[in-house]
């Protein structure tokens, strides 16, 4: 990624990378945005309010995740493009994809219809996780809650589609979103 954007907001989970399961995230300035608990079989996500925001089961073959109202598979929830690894994700109908920088130190959050401006990105520093945000992630409703679980779900050491998937039904988005971004 390029220098520090000042329109983008700070957040680091508190966990190291081997033990993200069990996190708070703050905020720049020291306040809880979200908190994860986990056990052997499930991570519960709470958002800023202390109010479940996601559950994470880890007792199943592939990861499920139960996320407002619905119950999906990890590897539909944030499914790959194998050829270009490109991540997507979907929040309030909009597509996104979660796209790993040139100089592989971070990766970057893109929007389909504007693949070439970076949203947000993550990066791993001494085993801290942080990700950047830009101000419209953090005035979209959700969103940033979104990143937020994506993130913790990309570092936190579980599997989350099967060897030699081809992706889920949501991969032909993920497919469109890649070529919109690797041609930006």
């Amino acid at each position: 990624m390029s220098a520090p954007n000042p329109n983008f907001i700070t957040f680091q989970f508190s966990g190291t990378k081997p033990t993200i399961r069990d996190s708070k995230v703050t905020d720049p300035w020291g306040r809880t945005v979200l908190t994860i608990s986990s056990s052997k079989k499930e991570s519960t996500v709470y958002n800023m309010q202390g109010q479940v925001f996601a559950l994470i089961e880890w007792n199943h073959s592939l990861p499920r995740v139960r996320y407002r109202g619905s119950e999906v598979k990890s590897k539909d929830f944030l499914p790959l493009e194998r050829k270009s690894m490109i991540r997507g994700m979907t929040h309030e109908g909009h597509t996104y994809g979660w796209k790993g920088s040139a100089d592989g130190m971070s990766v970057g959050l893109y929007h389909s219809s504007s693949p070439e401006k970076c949203l947000a990105y993550w990066h791993n520093e001494d085993h801290t996780i942080f990700l950047e945000a830009s101000t419209q992630v953090c005035e979209t409703a959700g969103l940033l809650d979104m990143c937020l679980m994506a993130v913790f779900m990309m570092n936190c050491g579980s599997q989350l589609e099967e060897h030699g998937s081809s992706g889920g039904p949501n991969l032909w988005l993920v497919g469109a979103l890649s070529a919109l971004i690797n041609s930006a």
